[in-house]
């Protein structure tokens, strides 16, 4: 009996410890599950303040091309103006004649300042195309992260669902908090990476959903991925706080890779 008593004690403190493994390792998994929907819903509310902010700018830009347009009509009529005045001087006297020279030189400077808001108008609606893209990028990102954030709710369920039948202890949520996040568990050690999310033909550049928080700046060089494969390198032109433009560097272009190929800044 004592032999018999002494073997049930061993496999009951065999069975605590296994039972005591499980669910250590279930716990890390749910902390893990935890921390990475923390950090899915702060880029997600980080997506919708850039939005915000873009849908500002793009509404000035509109409200700057209005007066724009206001200003190069009213410049269209003083044109217009002045040359029905030169029509009706071309039979006067010589001393008018030297008023037409003065008149003539003013019609030029206005058709360059004309010139030069027609230029701005042109500047200004690129500008609008870009904010606009920027805006769509913008929208795309924060239904990824949306879709992220809703795929890590469903394996946090799919865990405590899995703790509980194991256990039959029903645990109680568990908060992580940044402040309780090991450095070495928020990945600032890898570098960072991310996608194409627009692609522009015409000017050969591409939107990339890396910015300024991801410690993008100005002439960074990237490289694109296709799975594994190397397509080329690019330079950062314009740096936004969750986006940024990248050129393509030859022989790359536009034409050689599509959205959601990987980027990755170059080591």
């Amino acid at each position: 009996m004592n032999r018999s008593g002494k073997t049930f004690t061993i496999f009951l403190i065999v069975f605590f410890l296994m039972l005591l493994s499980l669910t250590s390792i279930v716990t890390f998994f749910l902390v893990k599950e935890r921390e990475i929907r923390s950090g899915v819903e702060k880029k997600l509310v980080v997506s919708e303040d850039a939005r915000r902010k873009i849908e500002e700018q793009y509404k000035a830009a509109q409200e700057e091309i209005v007066v724009l347009t206001n200003k190069m009509k009213e410049q269209d009529d003083k044109i217009s103006g002045l040359m029905d005045d030169l029509e009706l001087e071309k039979g006067l006297k010589d001393e008018i004649k030297k008023e037409n020279v003065n008149l003539k030189g003013l019609v030029e400077t206005i058709g360059s300042e004309r010139k030069k808001f027609q230029d701005e108008v042109i500047v200004l609606r690129e500008r609008n195309t870009f904010l606009e893209s920027e805006i769509n990028a913008a929208k795309d990102l924060r239904d990824q992260l949306s879709n992220k954030l809703q795929e890590a709710e469903e394996k946090l369920k799919g865990i405590e669902g899995k703790l509980s039948s194991s256990t039959g202890v029903s645990l109680e949520t568990i908060i992580v908090t940044p402040e309780g996040v090991p450095e070495q568990a928020t990945g600032m050690d890898t570098p960072a990476q991310g996608q194409i999310l627009k692609l522009n033909q015409e000017n050969n550049f591409a939107i990339i959903d890396l910015g300024a928080s991801s410690g993008i700046s100005e002439g960074m060089i990237v490289e694109f991925y296709r799975g594994d494969t190397l397509l080329g390198e690019g330079r950062i032109a314009r740096v936004q706080n969750i986006m940024s433009v990248a050129d393509f560097l030859e022989p790359l272009s536009a034409q050689s890779v599509q959205p959601n190929d990987r980027v990755l800044i170059k080591k």
